[in-house]
């Protein structure tokens, strides 16, 4: 799972976004210290090369779409990483719904949510895989 190293940051609209690790590697650039509850959305262009990155507070039933709406302002736009860090543990029992409400609002929208990735104290865990999603880091970057 883990193919790559801290030090393979891929370079904004040139390298494609090719693994967990460096989703986070970009997410870790511009989140702000000291850690507190935000999120950040990756935002990448059909051959996953990053174009954007937007903050919002955090992520819960009511600030989706306005996360969605500055994922709008992006031109080329076509999925996005969505990077939650928590305080407390990770996992929360409302992750399913909100995973489920945030795919829909962005495919709504035109984009695919690649993956939703959450920090917190503890680790890092992808609410996909309790959804039973695919993990969108195997196989490879789509074909330009």
């Amino acid at each position: 799972m883990f193919s790559s190293t801290v030090i393979d940051i891929p370079r904004p609209f040139v390298d494609p976004v090719e693994s967990v690790v460096q989703a986070l590697t970009i997410a870790s650039l511009v989140t702000r210290r000291p850690r507190r509850g935000s999120t950040l959305a990756l935002i990448l262009d059909s051959r996953r090369r990053g174009l954007g990155v937007v903050a919002a507070p955090r992520v819960d039933r009511t600030t989706i779409h306005s996360l969605v709406g500055a994922c709008c302002d992006i031109p080329r736009a076509d999925s996005i990483v969505v990077v939650s860090v928590r305080r407390g543990i990770p996992v929360r029992a409302t992750d399913v719904e909100l995973h489920a409400r945030m795919s829909f609002a962005l495919a709504a929208a035109g984009f695919t949510l690649l993956d939703w990735i959450v920090a917190g104290r503890g680790g890092a865990y992808c609410p996909r895989i309790v959804v039973g999603a695919p993990d969108p880091w195997t196989g490879s970057v789509p074909a330009p």
